[in-house]
């Protein structure tokens, strides 16, 4: 057997190296005690081993950029031989993918090491969970992708339900509920679709697949309705949305940050891959339907939520259907970019907000205005600026893009009025920029916020919430979206990357201009009257479970016509 070269190498850092720095906090929980002498080990060896496996990846994903740039990729196999195989493939949508994950992960691990108060426990599955999404990305082999779908989804059971609060155990519950069914629905599709290719490896599916004619069987094209739901699970889409919010609301908020900023991208990834492999019209018209009302539904409750994680959590479910929108024109690299954008704006505003509510000791928003410190007030400004689509930050562009990708029609004007939804949602949070604060100090009965003077708090300053608004910034600048699409097109041409300057503001004012004024009046008593009739409807294990099924169910329909 001949040794892997140099860029199969990088690969397997990419996705190891988080899962062999998981050993450091797993030997320090099971075997080193920190109450007693000598306990420094046991503190000092999960944040060595959290730091290493941190930096790993984002250092093998510098070393194999030239490898995909100009339509390279990275292709080998592992284990048995073909068709058994195990398939990895990095190209240019998946080394964007895996620079989202490292990113985030980065941010969010040093954001929790910083701020304490997390176990060696937590950072094993946190670890474990890192590594099972850069293997979601890059593998190219079906069954490989439901393993790590898998271990994903049992790391996220534990780290959701960490603070062991009745509504963290429910919304952990709530979340195993929906993804055991739909492990259900991917192995049945599996079932048929592994009996017409013959092999489990997607490239070589998807030619065998085109093998057979111009319209495939029917229980073939219904089998890959049955994986576009499992993966619909992942990319919170409706109908099988219902399990995010409290999920993410309840999660610690570098669990948030994780879950809504790379999960849900790693989930739209994914599910490229899996409609990659046949062409059903019916279901890519369905998904963009299911695009444009998830995209409302999300706007919608996000901005009736009272709760600031919650808040951000709905609007987490509307941006994923605004890329599933994208995806299902035709336009994955629209789609791609837009996941990219909201990916770092979302976990931004999750650990920001996050900060702000840990000194707050709330996240009602009433409660939080003008609370948030120095530090995290400039990370919810770049990020609600950014998700709202002020230019000429990163989320302009891509909103732009998905929106033009998914075209004109009715579906069109969903979207439109949908993207004024999700501005208003971002400008909600505003209020509690430091800015806002009615009085010049604390408020009774809390705590001052925090000044960067404090040693730590400037720690998570610069190790969590800079670097993420650096990206929500740079990812606007001249050149930055053209070079991240030459990498996401996939063959599919040149995106229009729209230019900044005075026509672009102009055409975007009318929408944040009509967001802010929502966005004012839904904080108006008679607005949270009305707006608390459905505020935490659709959500939990029943609905969730529910909404899963009739997903299902119109998905295998869709593929049947």
């Amino acid at each position: 057997m001949t040794a892997p070269g140099p860029e199969v190498t990088a690969v397997l850092v990419v996705f190891l190296a988080p899962l062999a720095a998981s050993l450091g906090p797993l030997v320090s929980k099971a075997f080193l005690d920190p109450g007693l002498r000598g306990g420094w080990a046991a503190r000092a060896i999960p944040a060595v081993c959290l730091v290493l496996g941190l930096l790993a990846s984002p250092a093998a994903l510098i070393r194999l950029h030239a490898a995909v740039t100009g339509g390279g990729t990275v292709a080998f196999a592992l284990g048995l031989p073909s068709p058994l195989a195990i398939r990895y493939l990095l190209d240019g949508p998946a080394w964007l993918a895996c620079a989202l994950i490292a990113a985030i992960g980065l941010c969010a691990g040093l954001y929790g090491l910083v701020s304490g108060g997390y176990s060696p426990a937590f950072w094993f599955f946190f670890l474990v969970a890192l590594s099972a999404l850069y293997a979601c990305v890059l593998t190219a082999d079906l069954f490989n992708l439901f393993v790590s779908l898998e271990l994903l989804a049992l790391c996220s059971y534990v780290l959701i339900a960490y603070k062991r609060t009745p509504a963290s155990l429910w919304a952990s519950y709530s979340y195993l509920v929906t993804s055991t069914v739909a492990v259900v629905f991917y192995l049945l599709g599996l079932y048929f679709l592994y009996g017409y290719a013959g092999t489990l490896s997607i490239p070589e599916a998807a030619a065998s697949i085109q093998s057979l004619g111009p319209v495939p069987p029917r229980d073939l094209r219904m089998a890959l309705g049955f994986l576009t739901v499992a993966l619909g699970v992942r990319s919170a889409y409706a109908p099988f949305h219902a399990w995010l919010p409290e999920a993410h609301a309840s999660a610690p908020h570098p669990v948030s940050a994780l879950l809504s900023g790379a999960t849900l991208a790693a989930g739209y990834f994914a599910l490229g891959r899996i409609l990659s492999l046949l062409d059903v019209p019916a279901l890519r018209e369905g998904l963009l339907w299911a695009g444009a009302l998830t995209a409302l539904t999300g706007g919608l409750f996000a901005v009736a939520q009272r709760d600031a994680k919650r808040l951000l959590a709905w609007s987490s479910v509307g941006q994923a259907g605004l890329c599933l929108a994208a995806l299902a024109s035709g336009s994955f690299a629209a789609g791609a970019l837009h996941a990219l954008a909201h990916g770092a704006a979302k976990a931004l505003l999750f650990l920001s907000v996050g900060r702000a509510a840990d000194e707050a000791g709330s996240r009602d928003l009433g409660i939080l205005q003008g609370r948030a410190g120095l530090g995290p007030s400039l990370g919810i400004l770049i990020g609600a600026a950014s998700l709202a689509g002020l230019p000429p930050l990163a989320g302009w562009a891509s909103k732009s893009l998905a929106g033009y990708a998914a075209g004109g029609g009715a579906a069109g004007m969903i979207l439109a009025a949908a993207s004024v939804l999700s501005a208003a949602a971002a400008f909600r949070v505003l209020p509690l920029l430091v800015i806002f604060r009615l009085s010049g100090g604390p408020r009774e009965g809390s705590p001052a916020p925090s000044g960067p003077g404090d040693i730590r708090n400037l720690a998570v300053v610069l190790t969590g919430l800079l670097p993420l608004a650096v990206l929500c910034v740079a990812g606007g600048l001249p050149g930055i979206p053209a070079a991240a699409a030459s990498l996401a097109d996939s063959g599919a041409g040149p995106l229009g990357i729209p230019a900044f300057g005075w026509p672009a503001l102009a055409k975007a004012l009318p929408t944040l201009g009509a967001a802010a004024v929502i966005a004012a009046a839904a904080g108006t008593r008679p607005a949270r009257r009305i707006l608390d009739l459905w505020e935490r409807r659709g959500t939990g294990a029943d609905a969730a479970l529910s909404l899963l099924l009739a997903g299902a169910a119109a998905a295998a329909l869709s593929g049947l016509l």
